[in-house]
């Protein structure tokens, strides 16, 4: 028969040492599920707080802990008397403990040849008794333990260790379901910010994207955008109903999919009516107007480095918009090439800022004409500004929303100073 005794290791000096747990004979298996459930170095969590001090009042210990045994370490997701959060698996019962079937009992450590030159044992927390009640994912994988500890030699009963299972299974549980609770709440957030007729992020979300999709190409240079507006998007759903408009949509989405297919691209829906495409300027734009009725089709290549997501995405839609008066239509669609547009915008909202630092707006007196009469019936003040000979209006120079609102309080505050004839 083959000798059952824990062999004994002898440390530095030939004094006999702790030998710290074997890997479990499924580690990787066993590790992959503990980082599927996210659990590590989360936040604490009241009721797994109150599990344990209320296992510790049951069994009469100073120190009740789950404990979740890492690739080097034992992290603990709740803890009962003692202030670490972690210690290493060098040093953890626990990683004995995965390799028994139900429970690792140690009823006076000092005397086991595994743990009594433990630093653990011979220095803080003085482990003197362990218990410790093997946790499950739901495969049967060890993942930890429900441990239980004192400073002084216990044993415990049948039915003692029977109720300690029954608690760590009520642990079990809140792992298991705190895992399903995650996962719900990642499809409810990513159902919340994605389109499910486009399948495009929803704006929120594509700002949020954009932020970091700018900051990873900041080094780039130009970018280009493209744009898709459905002019008649209120008179398709009146009159064809939700599900036709909804379906034109769809057919918009998937056409822009064949042509730009690109998983490094970056789609949205940033508005009930308009699909937006951002994309590397040296991506072939091989997109093509089709006979969709009443599309707006804007293209445009940019630089922009001072203006956030937002401001962005709020300056492409107002060129678009203006873009319905001017770009050419056939067959129901229009296209209109917005670089050179985008990038004077761009450019003026630079200066604009400058203009303002260097008191470049000027006062303008414009009188106003009764039409009846055609007498003078008064005046309002205007504030303008000229940019290399070149008179700005205020959509070219105002992309930040801040600076419009200064510049709608502005002009509000000169007219209502104007004075009546």
């Amino acid at each position: 028969m083959a000798d059952s005794t824990p062999k004994t290791t002898l440390a530095p000096g030939g004094r006999p040492g702790f030998r710290p747990a074997a890997p479990h004979p499924r580690e990787e298996e066993r590790l992959n599920s503990l980082h599927s459930l996210h659990v590590l170095d989360s936040d604490h969590e009241k009721r797994y707080d109150d599990l344990t001090r209320l296992v510790a009042d049951i069994f009469d210990v100073p120190i009740c802990l789950v404990s979740l045994v890492d690739e080097d370490r034992q992290w603990f997701k709740a803890h009962c008397g003692l202030d670490a959060r972690q210690t290493g698996r060098d040093l953890a019962f626990c990683a004995h403990a995965l390799h028994e079937e139900r429970f690792l009992v140690i009823n006076d450590a000092r005397q086991d040849e595994r743990f009594f030159d433990n630093a653990l044992v011979t220095g803080p927390p003085h482990v003197c008794f362990y218990a410790g009640a093997v946790l499950r994912d739901s495969s049967g994988l060890p993942l930890g333990t429900l441990c239980l500890i004192d400073h002084k030699p216990r044993q415990l009963d049948t039915a003692q260790l029977e109720r300690l299972e029954r608690c760590a299974l009520l642990v079990e549980n809140e792992l298991i379901q705190r895992d399903a609770l995650l996962a719900e709440r990642a499809r409810a957030t990513l159902q919340a910010n994605i389109d499910p007729i486009t399948g495009y992020s929803l704006r929120r979300r594509y700002l949020q994207r954009m932020t970091a999709w700018l900051e990873e190409r900041a080094s780039q240079g130009a970018l280009q955008v493209i744009l898709v507006k459905l002019q008649n998007a209120e008179r398709l759903r009146k009159q064809q109903g939700v599900d036709f408009y909804e379906g034109v949509l769809q057919s918009l989405s998937h056409q822009l999919n064949e042509n730009f297919d690109d998983e490094g691209l970056l789609k949205g829906r940033v508005s009930h009516d308009t699909l937006m495409i951002l994309l590397p300027r040296d991506q072939a734009l091989h997109g093509s107007a089709n006979s969709r009725p009443d599309l707006l089709i804007g293209a445009g290549t940019f630089v922009s480095d001072s203006m956030s997501a937002a401001e962005l995405v709020e300056v492409v839609e107002e060129e678009l918009v203006c873009a319905s008066e001017w770009a050419p239509k056939e067959k129901g669609v229009q296209f209109a090439d917005l670089t050179d547009n985008l990038n004077l915008r761009l450019e003026m909202n630079n200066r604009f800022a400058q203009a303002l630092r260097d008191n470049e707006l000027c006062i303008h007196l414009q009188p106003i004409v009764t039409a009846g009469s055609q007498g003078l019936s008064g005046q309002e003040v205007l504030l303008r500004w000229q940019d290399k000979n070149r008179w700005i209006p205020p959509i070219r120079c105002c992309a930040s929303p801040d600076t419009r609102g200064w510049m709608r309080n502005s002009i509000s505050g000169c007219c209502a100073e104007a004075a009546p004839c």
